[in-house]
């Protein structure tokens, strides 16, 4: 039986706003958040109704300080 992960639709551009709103560089919130300073350049650039693995999401919101549903889409 092949399980299927679940995917979250990511906002971007809050993505771009909560970071800038904390005074962070997008390298900065990639080290906080464990990832590439290239992963953080895509998600913002890809705007509204990207999917991501909620561990994706899980991992921007706790270095941003925020609750997930805060960069999900609408």
């Amino acid at each position: 039986m092949v399980m299927m992960e679940s995917v979250v639709y990511l906002d971007g551009e809050r993505l771009r706003r909560l970071r800038l709103e904390r005074g962070l560089t997008q390298r900065e919130l990639a080290d906080k958040a464990g990832m590439s300073q290239s992963t953080i350049v895509l998600l913002e650039r890809r705007g509204r109704s990207e999917r991501f693995h909620p561990s994706t999401v899980r991992k921007l919101s706790g270095a941003l300080g925020v609750d997930a549903a805060e960069l999900l889409e609408d």
